[in-house]
Order: C-alpha cells, then sequence, then structure tokens
C-alpha cells in the first residue's frame, strides 16, 4: 500500500512537470513565432510605432555605452542614436549602411519641425532593407506583444495568478537593454509594476490600495548576427513591501515574498528553442 501511494506520487509528480515543461516550452515558441514573423507592409506600422516610442528607454551596450537618458535628452532623436548603436554589433557595413540609412531620412523627415516618429520609423525601416538588416531585426523586439504574451504567463496560472497589478508610470516602469555578448545578443524587457490590495466593503463600496512593488524581465537571446532565436525566459526578480508599517500581505504576496528572499528570483518560463526557425521562414 505505501509503496504504490508513494509511486502515485512520483507519476503525479512526473505529470505535473511535464504539464509545466510544455507550458514552458509553449511560451519559448510563442515569443520564437511572434519574432520570426517578418516585417511586412501590414506589419510595418505597428513594429514602427513601438519602438519609436521605446527608444528612449533603451540602453545598449554593443561595443560603446548608449544610455536611455543619453539617447533622451539630445537635440537628435532617440531612435537615431539607438539604432546606430545596435548596428555597431554587426560591423562596418552594417553601420555604414545604417548611417546612410538615418542621414536620408533626417534630411527628407525631419527638415518640417516635429514629425510623426513612428512615420520616420517606419521610413528608417525600409531604408535598412527591413527584415534584411540585423540592426532591424533588433529594433521589432521592442514591442509590447511580447511584454503581453510574459503577462499572460504571469497571470495565467503562473506566480501572479489571482493578483492584480497596476503599470507604474515614468521611465522606471519599462526598461530595455540591447547587450552584445561573446556568442549571443540579449534583449531584455524590465517593468515594474504595483500590486493592488482590495478593500473590504466600506461606506463608499470596496477600494483599492498601494501594494507592493514588483520587478519583472524578459530576456530574448539570439545567434550574434540575429539570424535565429536561442532562448527566451521570464522572472520576477524583486518585490518590495510598500514603507508603511500598516501594510499586511496576504498570503499569497508573502509567499512570493519568501520565495525572492530565499532565492533571488522566481521563475516564470525559460525555454531554449527546439527547432530554429529562420528569419522569413514564417509568413503569417
Amino acid at each position: 500500500m505505501g509503496c504504490t501511494g508513494s509511486k502515485r506520487k512520483v507519476r503525479k509528480a512526473y505529470a505535473d512537470r511535464l504539464k509545466e515543461e510544455s507550458a514552458e516550452r509553449e511560451y519559448a515558441e510563442a515569443m520564437n513565432r511572434m519574432w520570426s514573423r517578418p516585417i511586412t507592409d501590414e506589419r510595418l506600422a505597428s513594429v514602427a510605432k513601438d519602438a519609436a516610442r521605446l527608444v528612449c528607454r533603451t540602453q545598449v551596450h554593443c561595443g560603446t555605452t548608449l544610455s536611455a537618458r543619453e539617447a533622451e535628452e539630445t537635440t537628435e532623436p532617440a531612435l537615431f542614436r539607438v539604432v546606430l548603436a545596435i548596428s555597431r554589433a554587426f560591423g562596418e557595413g552594417e553601420l555604414t549602411a545604417v548611417q546612410s540609412a538615418v542621414d536620408i531620412v533626417k534630411a527628407s523627415k525631419l527638415k518640417n519641425g516635429s514629425p510623426d516618429m513612428a512615420l520616420v520609423a517606419a521610413d528608417l525601416i525600409t531604408r535598412c532593407g527591413g527584415e534584411a538588416s540585423p540592426t532591424m531585426r533588433v529594433l521589432k523586439c521592442l514591442h509590447q506583444k511580447y511584454i503581453l504574451e510574459a503577462f499572460c504567463a504571469l497571470q495565467l496560472g503562473g506566480p501572479l495568478t489571482g493578483l492584480h497589478t497596476k503599470d507604474i508610470s515614468g521611465p522606471e516602469g519599462w526598461q530595455v537593454s540591447v547587450d552584445q555578448m561573446n556568442d549571443v545578443i540579449r534583449v531584455r524587457h524590465v517593468r515594474e509594476e504595483q500590486i493592488t490590495a482590495t478593500l473590504g466593503p466600506g461606506p463608499s463600496g470596496a477600494s483599492s490600495v498601494a501594494g507592493p512593488r514588483l520587478r519583472w524581465e524578459l530576456i530574448l537571446e539570439f545567434t550574434p548576427q540575429m539570424d535565429e532565436m536561442l532562448r527566451s525566459r521570464c522572472d520576477i526578480t524583486a518585490l518590495a513591501y510598500p514603507d508603511d508599517d500598516t501594510f499586511q500581505p496576504s498570503t499569497a504576496i508573502a509567499k512570493l515574498h519568501e520565495q525572492i528572499a530565499a532565492n533571488g528570483r522566481i521563475p516564470v518560463f525559460t525555454g531554449d528553442i527546439a527547432r530554429s526557425v529562420l528569419v522569413g521562414e514564417l509568413s503569417g
């Protein structure tokens, strides 16, 4: 009897782990599918719009360092400074091509005051060759669709199941970094959000109060020339209680806090891409 019960527990644990691994693979493959879709005419506006608004939150470490503040605090649009900094990861030929495209776009789009930077980004992406340019393949990682997919992993059966969060305004709410490492290009999204706690009904009904600040990150890693996505992972990396002696964490929040204190992070999903998908192979 005891042996049979132990075997059942082992089988259940194994089945649960297979289920977890399957979910992790699904999220990793979803990231790969989104990135592998080429920048077609239909997708150009969406890629350009998100890239144009996220470049001012992006720091680049590709040979030289460009901080998000440096990208923003200049008379030259952050878009140009960021793409030029990224292009250095791919050699002189790519840097020259991107610089030439930037010069043309500057001359044609910036002569009439303050242009729509989403339209400027679309023109720049096209002039750089779109999907043919490794720099542009990095640029399409600056998009909210990756964050939305990761947020589903956090809240649909993940560590934040049953909890509600709200965005934190300001630059600390969403930061992006692009890093050239020994054998990978890494794009890292870091999000800070605030967990809201709902109080019971009072004179004016239920209300929400500020809860802990949560930090989580999504990492996408690629081959050195951005030909393939290698892996992706998502982790919760910090949870800070509010500076309020009256704050009483719920059981779920206290558990998250304990896990981070013990392990430094809470894995949400991680997965190597099982099947290489070359740029442009997926069509839609």
